[in-house]
């Protein structure tokens, strides 16, 4: 709720000073009053995607072509650039042709050992029945060894060549740049549209973010007062440049306290979710880091007695209000309660409807 600056004002002046003819009131007297106020809390805080994920090359490598524009759409494992693989394609061309051939071999070693022992078995019979000498079922015996030990020489051949395909594949894996999530092209560390030749990227540097659409967190920090204050301002929005006031959700603060050299406040971090409609301005294209107003407040108003903050008087521990009495000035000492630029609530001390006094500054030209 918002509230005008000054209070009505009393037609009463006090304290004229005489100026070439004219007075300057240096105050006046307005009415305490009772008026509902919905408390709120802002903090100022920074913006960052509820979802984002950055893209990383887990190596040096070279990048000849960008298959994606900055604010394009993207899904989840999507290429997202064209990279040079001489090295690891090598290998695939060595490997690969040796990989069919060995799988070949296998066959072929396996039909050798099929008939290897289809004529053990024959010659065992005929060897039992004494129509085969026993140095021929022998050599058939070795024959049938020698068939074995062929074929798991070419199973563990086989083992071994795909055993380097695989690992050729991870890395293959490894440096492949894909979208880890549905989402849309945020950032990019070079316009592709700009790119002339080869671009050389170091291992960890950041070529591109993709974030989630819509959803999107405010970061703030907040002192211990304020932070201990949270239940009592359930209702939650965030301010950015440019747009309407969007409703949010605190999320339950669960980091640990900050404290620096400097101050021995402890400041908690809390962050809000909120969401754009579709078709908002800002949404997709929202800078990453911008700054924002997290505001909290009150359900319901709360009736207070309110005075403009020039009505009070402050002192090294102490608060006081001069208040009218009659056509004399009593000062109050007062307890200030919840308060915003221009007005503070008084606890005790005084009434509604009760004149005090305050200061103008610059002071007032009334007639003499």
């Amino acid at each position: 709720m918002m509230f005008q600056r000054f209070f009505a004002v009393t037609v009463a002046l006090s304290l004229p000073i005489m100026i070439s003819g004219q007075a300057l009131a240096q105050s006046i007297f307005v009415p305490a009053e009772n008026r509902d106020v919905v408390m709120t809390m802002d903090t100022i805080g920074r913006v960052v995607p509820a979802e984002s994920a950055e893209i990383s090359p887990t190596r040096n490598m070279v990048i000849e072509k960008f298959l994606v524009d900055p604010g394009q759409i993207v899904r989840k494992g999507q290429k997202l650039a064209e990279i040079s693989l001489k090295s690891v394609a090598q290998e695939l061309l060595y490997l690969k042709p040796y990989s069919e051939i060995s799988r070949r071999n296998v066959q072929l070693t396996k039909i050798n050992l099929e008939v290897a022992n289809q004529k053990l078995d024959r010659t065992t019979i005929l060897a039992n029945k004494g129509i085969v000498k026993a140095a021929d079922l022998d050599r058939v015996k070795g024959e049938a060894s020698g068939a074995q030990r062929g074929y798991e020489s070419s199973l563990a051949q086989l083992a071994e060549i795909e055993a380097k395909l695989a690992e050729v594949d991870k890395r293959l894996e490894e440096i492949a740049l894909v979208s880890p999530l549905d989402g849309f092209v945020a950032q990019m560390a070079i316009n592709p549209k700009q790119m002339s030749g080869l671009y050389q990227a170091r291992s960890g540097s950041v070529l591109m973010r993709i974030d989630r659409p819509g959803l999107y967190l405010i970061q703030v920090k907040m002192s211990d007062r304020d932070f201990l204050r949270l239940k009592d301002f359930p209702k939650c929005e965030v301010r950015l440049p440019h747009t309407a006031p969007i409703s949010c959700s605190l999320i339950p603060p669960d980091g640990i306290p900050e404290r620096s050299a400097q101050s021995v406040v402890a400041l908690f971090p809390v962050a809000a979710r909120f969401e754009f409609a579709v078709g908002a301005k800002m949404d997709r294209h929202i800078p990453k880091g911008i700054e924002g107003t997290l505001r909290l407040s009150a359900a319901t108003p709360q009736t207070r007695l309110l005075v403009p903050w020039n009505a009070v008087d402050v002192e090294p521990g102490k608060t006081f209000i001069h208040k009218k009495v009659g056509e004399k000035l009593e000062r109050v000492p007062v307890t200030l309660g919840w308060r915003d630029a221009f007005h503070v609530e008084v606890l005790d001390g005084i009434k509604s409807g009760d004149l005090v006094e305050a200061k103008i500054w610059p002071p007032m030209k009334v007639k003499s």
